[in-house]
């Protein structure tokens, strides 16, 4: 844990309070598999995304896709922060006993203006089309507020065209075992090529499956080399969980215009020719030394791809052993006579917990790996760091606890408190209430009438019921128990509904315009992650440097205002419990502005009572007051500089010049964060700022 806490808090995470809708379009593919003819097999549940590349057209500004498996299911979703979509969900359904794999990829194809989505499940490959949103975009549908589109998924024609599906069950047996990860690729001409990785638990191998335009589907087992005798290979290969036979134990694969490329259980990568087949045209060396067994999937090796500045392939591989992890970047070079060769570009050590998903993105004009990592107490820690020799992690600010339900003052406030706009979806309290029902006998009431009078029969209810069994019953007590019980419930939901599943990353230059580097896929929604701005960088990171010498980077503070942020920051740290109780007593008497900082001072120097609880107690160390005096004393005007830091902080809306100028054309900003999921996003991003 300390790795964590040396790490720099550097972004942090916006999640909308936003109500998902609940109807999802439902649609059966074709996967060939049944109980009695595959086993039980269950698979981790993965999700991803896909941004839309032109972030300059209306139609797919700040637009994009996010996907999540399930054991029975693939669900597609379609967002937009500008417009709201309509017939954006689809949930495409498989056989039992055949789940989908993971890495599912989007593409655009602008010359037949459509999109297609890869998918495969362990007995079958898909190729799902849908008409692209530019074919959608009618001029009156963009540009004015409240408006509205229909999504790419409201067309599912194709989707269980013989054509665009290939069913693999020959390959699933006791012999092969059964694939856990796959990688896919859309080539020019429109032939979706999926890799299957067999790599756990069977002789392994890697089974490369061609889906044409027209025409079947052409499939292809990857074979190890044969060059070293096998009576050698089998002693080392052991060791490192090289199979024995002609298969390969694959962990992870990706596909490149012409090549396909796994890391094995050996440590090696392999690169196999997608159009000849056959053994490996090249083997690395191992890219790590250790000869213990590599964790079984899904913690065992990963394998990403992302192209370099120059055009080249860069591949991020994730080794996973029992004792130690660490991602290995290398880059892949042409060898010459159809060849290819690897060379090491850097070796980046991660915390020692389970990684769920990482994703190479693009920011800070290079390529940075997201991970997304399952700490021992079951919550999830983001981190990111860029690709390069001297790498070094920065994560994203913990998401804030939920709190207790306070103590109200009567049956309605608690009702609205419960009610309020954006804290628990429908869907979350009508679940809640079923089971807060059932829990001590009462009435399942919430599939009728209104949500809120539900809540409010259900707790009254209870409420009647406690109040008959106690000779003296606490009217007040009871009632706050009683609606605890159901908020409690909601926050358990809630907090099911947020399990972070994988990440969704911008993959080039061009994406970051829009300012979203990165965005977690949850259970129910997504999050997006921008970076900190200065001062809240100040306040969250462990260790925040008084002044870095690039004064430019704090915008229009003084140097004696951020000066007074990091004396605020470390005396909060310093403090603990304590920060909170000062400022209740600061503002308790609502003084006006000018007032403020005299009463801070006042708070800061009046003795402790003995009466005062130990817990809040505002004491120091004598560093700790050492070093608060160092960052205060070369302020020539605390008071102006405080000030100051309050004007900064204001959220007032500036004056705008409303007066339009006819050659001006501001058509490309008409509903920029005018959907739903925007408002959600503006929202709760403005309730952080004030809040910091």
């Amino acid at each position: 844990m300390e790795f964590l806490e040396a790490m720099p808090v550097t972004f942090k995470e916006i999640t909308p309070n936003y109500n998902l809708p609940e109807k999802w379009k439902e649609i059966i593919l074709n996967t060939g598999g049944t109980h009695s003819t595959l086993q039980d097999i269950k698979l981790p549940q993965k999700a991803g995304g896909y941004w839309y590349k032109d972030s300059k057209k209306i139609c797919t500004r700040n637009r994009f896709i996010y996907w999540q498996t399930t054991s029975d299911a693939i669900e597609l979703t379609e967002a937009s922060l500008d417009i709201n979509l309509t017939s954006c969900n689809l949930k495409c359904k498989v056989a039992p006993g055949t789940p989908p794999l993971s890495n599912i990829t989007v593409y655009e194809r602008s010359a037949s203006r459509d999109v297609v989505i890869l998918a495969a499940t362990v007995s079958s490959v898909h190729r799902l089309i849908f008409p692209h949103p530019g074919t959608l975009d009618k001029k009156s549908s963009f540009g004015s507020l409240n408006s509205s589109s229909p999504s790419i998924f409201h067309d599912t024609t194709s989707i269980n065209n013989p054509n665009n599906y290939c069913i693999l069950n020959q390959y699933s047996n006791a012999t092969t075992g059964v694939a856990h990860t796959c990688a896919s690729l859309l080539r020019d001409n429109g032939e979706a090529v999926f890799a299957l990785a067999f790599g756990h638990g069977g002789e392994g191998g890697l089974l490369l499956v061609k889906l044409p335009v027209t025409g079947s589907a052409v499939t292809t087992v990857l074979k190890r080399e044969s060059t070293v005798p096998r009576f050698l290979s089998g002693i080392t290969g052991a060791l490192r969980g090289k199979s024995t036979s002609d298969g390969v134990e694959t962990y992870g694969v990706v596909l490149t215009s012409g090549l396909a490329v796994a890391i094995c259980g050996d440590a090696c990568l392999r690169a196999w020719p997608l159009d000849e087949g056959g053994a490996p045209i090249a083997v690395s060396v191992p890219l790590s030394q250790t000869l213990v067994r590599p964790k079984p999937p899904p913690h065992g090796h990963m394998l990403q791809k992302t192209v370099g500045s120059d055009g080249s392939v860069i591949l991020v591989a994730y080794l996973s052993f029992p004792n130690e992890c660490e991602f290995v970047v290398m880059r892949m070079h042409d060898g010459g006579s159809g060849g290819v060769r690897f060379s090491h570009i850097s070796r980046i050590f991660g915390p020692q917990l389970d990684l769920l998903d990482y994703a190479i993105g693009y920011g800070d004009g290079s390529n940075v790996i997201w991970a997304l990592w399952s700490q021992p107490d079951g919550d999830t820690i983001i981190t990111s760091v860029l690709v390069g020799a001297e790498a070094s992690w920065r994560a994203v600010a913990g998401r804030e606890a939920a709190g207790a339900l306070p103590t109200l003052g009567s049956n309605q406030q608690y009702r609205d408190r419960l009610m309020a706009p954006g804290l628990f979806p429908p869907a979350v309290i009508r679940k809640a209430l079923v089971i807060y029902n059932r829990t001590w006998g009462g009435t399942d009431s919430s599939g009728e009438g209104d949500l809120g009078d539900a809540a409010m029969n259900a707790v009254q209810s209870r409420l009647r019921h406690l109040t008959a069994r106690t000779a003296t019953p606490d009217h007040a007590h009871l009632m706050h128990k009683c609606w605890s019980d159901l908020y409690s419930w909601c926050l358990q939901y809630m907090e099911s509904l947020q399990k972070p599943l994988g990440l969704m990353v911008s993959k080039e230059e061009s994406d970051i315009e829009c300012g979203w580097w990165c965005a977690v896929v949850r259970r129910a929604g997504i999050s997006l992650i921008c970076e900190l701005e200065p001062l809240e960088r100040m306040m969250l990171s462990p260790d925040v440097p008084l002044l870095d010498g690039n004064e430019r980077s704090w915008g229009e503070l003084s140097c004696d205002a951020v000066r007074v942020v990091v004396a605020g920051a470390r005396w909060e740290r310093g403090a603990g419990g304590a920060a909170a109780e000062l400022e209740r007593r600061l503002f308790a008497a609502a003084a006006p502005q000018h007032r403020l900082l005299p009463r801070l001072l006042h708070l800061l120097l009046a003795p402790q009572t003995s009466s005062e609880h130990d817990a809040t107690a505002l004491t120091l160390t004598p560093q700790q007051i050492d070093d608060l005096t160092s960052i205060l004393e070369p302020i020539k005007d605390l008071q102006s500089a405080v000030l100051e830091l309050n004007d900064a902080l204001r959220l007032d809306v500036p004056d705008i010049d409303t007066t339009k100028n006819d050659d001006e054309d501001s058509g490309e900003y008409d509903g920029l964060l005018a959907s739903d999921l925007g408002v959600a996003i503006v929202t709760e991003a403005i309730r952080q700022m004030a809040e910091m």
